[in-house]
């Protein structure tokens, strides 16, 4: 069976990795050494209360009842219902929305909570099918209102092994991505009640629409922020963070991959060591394990946009996978750990 952890550690390694993007220097700044097994991983860095609080606040129970309520969802494929109350993707971001205002409210409004709308145009072979993409946001607002870290997941899902544009089928997407949209539910419930007064930096926490038709809701938001001026701090996406049990059986719940495309002294793999020294800083019994690559192979998820752009961007991902379950109705909440 798998090991049930009494915290999340992808979480808890989020939380390191997001509040030293969000307070320190740009990780440019300060060059790591290259993975090294007989080099100190840690670089120096020291634990910070602040940083230890916030590990503490991550609630697994919350991350698993989130993941059940998006799961049950039926479906949140991007061009499902948009009108039902409990079936499709309106029903979905409603929902988020509605969490993520909650939070706001308990800290005075320290989160600015939105919908971000656009649209995006299909290739279909009878033509072109223009489809409406809403993401979920949430500001936390820092003392510097144009340097921005974003912690990322997609709330859509999709059945595509069988047939991509189903929008009707049951597509529970419990580990894809409900397990990576939990987590960053649960980090702005976590920062917004730790840092209602926001850090250095402000923390933008992102639910993409379209991932599944082609990373659209991220590349989107990716240009909006390069058209409005932004500067990127640092970006971590949470994709497919659930599940401990692999393809053959094979279980791994204390490690966790992080993805970065290179160069290996570039700003995606400093942002990638930063995560990997605070994972051995603050949760030494969970490995983190740095992967040299911008994602798997022929495979992509939201950080690509933002790295096209040049932005320090890193994904998240679980140590297995089992692809039997991935983009099927086989997705479901208790295959999740």
């Amino acid at each position: 069976m798998p090991i049930i952890q009494p915290k999340h550690p992808f979480a808890a390694a989020l939380v390191t990795a997001l509040f030293v993007a969000a307070c320190a220097p740009h990780p440019a700044a300060q060059p790591s050494p290259l993975a090294n097994p007989s080099s100190d991983v840690t670089m120096g860095l020291q634990q910070h209360p602040d940083v230890a609080a916030a590990v503490a606040a991550v609630d697994v129970a919350r991350i698993r009842a989130t993941d059940s309520t998006l799961a049950a969802f039926g479906t949140r494929h991007t061009m499902s219902d948009t009108m039902s109350n409990t079936r499709g993707i309106g029903a979905a971001r409603r929902w988020i929305h509605g969490q993520l205002m909650e939070y706001s409210r308990a800290c005075n409004g320290c989160l600015r909570v939105e919908y971000d709308t656009s649209t995006a145009t299909l290739r279909r072979r009878s033509g072109t099918l223009t489809i409406p993409l809403t993401n979920v946001i949430a500001w936390l607002p820092g003392r510097d209102a144009h340097r921005l870290v974003i912690v990322s997941g997609h709330y859509d899902s999709c059945r595509c092994q069988e047939n991509p544009r189903d929008s009707t089928g049951d597509a529970p997407g419990a580990d894809d991505d409900a397990s990576g949209s939990s987590a960053v539910i649960e980090l702005a419930r976590v920062f917004s009640q730790k840092f209602p007064h926001g850090l250095d930096a402000t923390v933008l926490f992102a639910l993409y629409a379209g991932e599944e038709q082609g990373l659209l809701g991220s590349r989107h938001l990716a240009d909006r922020l390069h058209d409005e001026g932004y500067t990127i701090a640092g970006v971590m996406t949470n994709d497919m963070i659930g599940s401990a049990t692999g393809q053959g059986g094979r279980v791994d719940s204390n490690t966790v991959r992080i993805y970065a495309g290179g160069p290996d002294e570039g700003v995606s793999r400093e942002l990638q060591r930063y995560a990997w020294a605070l994972g051995r800083i603050y949760q030494p019994e969970f490995q983190i394990l740095p992967v040299f690559r911008l994602d798997r192979i022929h495979r992509g998820s939201d950080h690509i946009p933002y790295y096209q752009k040049g932005d320090p961007a890193i994904r998240f991902t679980e140590r297995v996978e089992d692809y039997r379950r991935q983009h099927l109705p086989l997705d479901t909440l208790a295959a999740v750990n």
